[in-house]
């Protein structure tokens, strides 16, 4: 009996310790919610542990011990095999502090966490997971903003939030509330001027969202008691890329990315077909209709269709999806072959040529030669490389300017050794690649990269030059047409009498219809060989552009300037002109903004 009496007692404690337990860690113990698979960290509260200081962390309403440390850190033990070592791998006990870490939260883990130590420290802590199906990835078209909530329930205790992307170290944004200020970090180009963090709730808002900004978005949210760590998903959507080559050269598909992740898996489509893929950077070609023309970068994932044909001409999709994050790219190819017309002009061209190297053989001693300027239009946040094509010998200085004042932006010497300037405004800092040859690669282009580029080649007393003009757009019409269509480009501008209208296709140069003031002044051209001939018109009230019965070689670039007292402005159009016989059907798309990379096919 009295065996059976102190056996109910003791168990009656034990029920009554629980319940006592439960109570007071409802009434005074920390509600901490932590999303699953992200870590969490439950501070102490102390600057550093004492000598004499003995520190337990305990789990669960048994008060089960899962870490202990004493004497300064010199004795330290973490108990991960305890609960069918749930705790596995998943602990870290800061020697200074005492602070517990638990990496890869999940539901398991959830319930109580209290620490006691030998200096009256007792603090417990309610930690409950947040299922990861209940926080769903965030699908944002491109252009559009985005806002990732942090959904703190008491701000107030929150000293720190920092945003990072892409598991990167350095933040992207920060509120710190003792020094009472917002700060971003202005040295990521692909965040600058596109980013508002909320300094009450730490949210996140990126304007005008990008391709490139998908990924994966991390939050450390730092209180007096502890740090919590949130993960989103952000996937945008909508951007198609425009690459135009002409047949028998190479289409460059490129994904933008600085790296995949080994857990990426990674399918290459086009006409609803894979034809290749990537898993832990092992890349496989499914599609006999490229046989051995493709070839993947294992560093980035972008696709290189060489030798291409007319009939890989059509939109091509890019799907990365792993535990972290998923990506969607779609590029639209378009595949020119060279009409008779232009052919003959081709070789036309070439016996010129051939006649004018002759006669500047005898000329080049006292002459400078100045080359024609090129001219290019490109859309922003690509990259461009201007072609020198002079190899550097002994001697040689080669020098490339930018602008109507010809300011220096990069140069090499006789020493090889290669000198890069800011430009205006620091407009080129870290922006710039010389190659020995004269090549000049600029990354990650705006608007005020527009402008005039001059390469200034020395040698042997003697110099050349090569001049290039390039205008970056912000925004693009884009306009996808099925072969025999018609192709409307509209101005969506009210004009005025006195207007200058222009139409150019493909560069500067090629004027394809043209109107000033009154409707009779209006002139339509039969554009490069001829292969506009009696199938454009011009609205006389809106001066948009039609033509008809289009064709593959009518795809490109289509330039809009309308001159006003003096100033100009300019619209672009991305046209590509689809043909089922091809590369079979596509799917119906609506004129979205176009970003990418563009080849020169002139």
């Amino acid at each position: 009996m009295n065996s059976e009496f102190t056996d109910c007692s003791i168990m009656k404690s034990v029920l009554y310790f629980c319940v006592f337990h439960v109570v007071l860690v409802g009434v005074f113990g920390e509600f901490v919610s932590v999303m699953e698979g992200d870590t969490v960290t439950l501070h102490t509260g102390l600057s550093e542990i004492q000598n004499d200081v003995a520190m337990d962390w305990r789990y669960g309403v048994e008060g089960n011990l899962i870490a202990q440390i004493s004497y300064g850190a010199f004795k330290k033990y973490i108990y991960e095999f305890i609960f069918d070592g749930r705790f596995r791998n998943g602990l870290k006990l800061d020697n200074k502090t005492g602070d517990l870490t638990v990496r890869n939260f999940r539901p398991e883990l959830s319930g109580l966490y209290e620490v006691t130590g030998s200096n009256r420290l007792s603090k417990m802590f309610n930690v409950s997971a947040v299922s990861v199906d209940e926080v769903k990835s965030v699908l944002v078209m491109v252009g559009e903003s985005v806002t990732l909530h942090t959904y703190l329930t008491d701000v107030q205790t929150v000293n720190m939030i920092q945003w990072r992307f892409q598991r990167q170290i350095s933040s992207i944004a920060e509120v710190n509330r003792k020094a009472g200020k917002v700060s971003y970090d202005d040295a990521d180009e692909r965040f600058r001027h596109r980013l508002h963090l909320d300094y009450l709730t730490g949210a996140l808002t990126i304007r005008n969202i990008r391709i490139g900004h998908s990924g994966f978005y991390e939050a450390d949210i730092n209180s007096a008691t502890h740090n919590i760590h949130k993960m989103f998903n952000v996937i945008v959507s909508g951007e198609k890329k425009l690459v135009s080559v002409m047949e028998g050269q190479s289409a460059f598909l490129q994904t933008g990315l600085p790296e995949i992740l080994l857990d990426d898996y990674m399918i290459w489509m086009f006409a609803d077909m894979v034809i290749a893929e990537i898993h832990k950077t092992l890349p496989k070609y499914a599609d006999d209709r490229f046989r051995d023309r493709l070839q993947i970068n294992n560093l980035t994932g972008s696709l290189t269709i060489n030798e291409c044909k007319t009939s890989d001409s059509g939109l091509y999709e890019l799907k990365i999806s792993s535990n972290r994050h998923s990506v969607h790219q779609r590029f639209i190819v378009t595949v020119d072959v060279a009409t008779s017309a232009e052919t003959t002009a081709i070789v036309v061209f070439l016996l010129i040529f051939v006649i004018g190297l002759v006669v500047l053989s005898f000329l080049r001693r006292n002459c400078k030669v100045k080359d024609a300027v090129k001219s290019l239009w490109l859309m922003e946040e690509v990259s461009i490389t201007l072609q020198g094509n002079a190899q550097l010998q002994t001697g040689d200085q080669i020098l490339w300017t930018f602008g109507d004042k010809n300011t220096p932006i990069a140069e090499i010497k006789d020493t090889a050794e290669i000198i890069y300037y800011h430009g205006p405004d620091g407009r080129f800092r870290d922006r710039l690649m010389l190659e020995t040859t004269g090549d000049l690669t600029i990354t990650n282009t705006r608007t005020v990269h527009s402008g005039d580029y001059k390469l200034k080649i020395m040698r042997n007393a003697k110099t050349s030059f090569k001049r290039f003009h390039l205008t970056f757009f912000d925004i693009a019409t884009s306009v996808l047409v099925m072969k025999d269509d018609l192709i409307t480009l509209n101005t969506d501008t009210e004009l005025q009498p006195d207007d200058k209208v222009l139409w150019k296709f493909k560069d500067e140069a090629t004027v394809i219809a043209k109107t000033k003031g009154v409707p009779r002044e209006s002139t339509t051209l039969h554009g490069p060989g001829g292969r506009f001939r009696n199938r454009m018109k011009l609205d006389q009230q809106t001066r948009s552009l039609a033509i008809k019965d289009s064709r593959t070689a009518d795809s490109g670039q289509y330039k809009l300037e309308i001159i006003r007292s003096g100033k100009t402005s300019v619209k672009l159009f991305i046209v590509t002109i689809s043909d089922p016989a091809g590369f079979g059907n596509l799917p119906e798309e609506v004129a979205l903004l176009e970003q990418g990379h563009f080849s020169d096919s002139n």
